[in-house]
């Protein structure tokens, strides 16, 4: 505790101290810009793209929302993993997913004209099927343990740079 006393009142660092908390940090900026291509790396390893086509969606007089039934779960249970839906009404159709209910597997795609009979092809991301079993939760402690070294990396910066 002393040393860093005589720092705040009384003197300077060694040279070699600053300049290693400066090459840590540096390092750990590094691991901060690199978090977002990390987890999106982990994302597309845990999860896989699926294709399905929907004949017959229609919707009635003043209606432009259709449910859909899915055959498989949308991973995370969440309608923001539908990546693309398109209809053969191209023209005037703009198709979203607005809502998804886990229970059911109903997807409500909003955005379409009404009173019209349509084929939707989807595009949804679900869990990865060829994974082994084992690897799904070690991807997911790597995140945690990712953010665990970035921190880490800081605590060793500013220890770093205090040390004589």
């Amino acid at each position: 505790m002393w040393r860093l006393r005589d720092f705040l009142f009384q003197g300077h660092p060694q040279p070699g101290g600053s300049l290693k908390g400066l090459f840590i940090c540096v390092i750990a900026l590094f691991f901060y810009i690199a978090m977002p291509w990390a987890f999106g790396k982990i994302d597309a390893t845990l999860s896989h793209d699926y294709h399905q086509n929907v004949a017959g969606v229609t919707t009635a007089a003043g209606e432009y929302a259709a449910n859909v039934t899915l055959s498989k779960d949308l991973w995370n249970d969440n309608s923001a993993s539908v990546t693309e839906i398109s209809s053969n009404v191209s023209v005037v159709d703009s198709p979203t997913a607005y809502s998804f209910n886990t229970v059911s597997r109903i997807l409500t795609v909003s955005g379409l004209e009404q009173n019209l009979t349509r084929t939707l092809a989807l595009t949804f991301r679900i869990d990865n099927p060829y994974l082994p079993d084992f690897l799904p939760p070690i991807l997911w402690l790597f995140r945690y343990m990712y953010i665990v070294l970035c921190l880490g990396l800081d605590a060793a910066a500013v220890y770093a740079f205090f040390q004589n």
